[in-house]
């Protein structure tokens, strides 16, 4: 199992297709496709019905831990690079709708400001969808 792999699947995850996941990728739709055959020939499990076009139930728990490492392994990289006060990495911000439209333009204006670096992934939703 490899980072290319699980980056496949969670790039067919989010994109819906493996076409659309190779161009989230920047490689072509091949390169997916045999990175997903074989981490699904090394979990002996199909991963993604391709009959279907979605994740089976193996595929989405793989994909959930795979999300997992790859996001340890950004703050990794985001860690490393801070110790030299530059910030840089992935930021999540979970904004309640009736707020968000007031705070979060000023928010997201001044953090690029502060850190260029930084990317910011803003969800909005109910509380109880956002804590967990």
């Amino acid at each position: 199992m490899d980072v290319r792999q699980l980056a496949a699947i969670v790039a067919i995850a989010d994109h819906g297709t493996f076409s659309a996941a190779a161009r989230s990728l920047y490689t072509v739709q091949s390169n997916v496709s045999g990175h997903v055959s074989r981490l699904e020939k090394e979990l002996g499990v199909t991963l993604v019905d391709r009959a279907q076009g979605e994740l089976t139930e193996e595929g989405a728990r793989v994909v959930e831990r795979a999300r997992r490492v790859l996001n340890e392994m950004e703050d990794i990289t985001s860690d490393v690079s801070s110790r030299h006060d530059n910030v840089s990495g992935q930021t999540r911000i979970g904004v309640i709708g009736t707020t968000a439209r007031w705070l979060t333009p000023s928010l997201l204006r001044q953090l690029a400001t502060d850190h260029p670096n930084v990317r910011a992934i803003v969800r909005e939703g109910a509380s109880s969808s956002l804590v967990p």
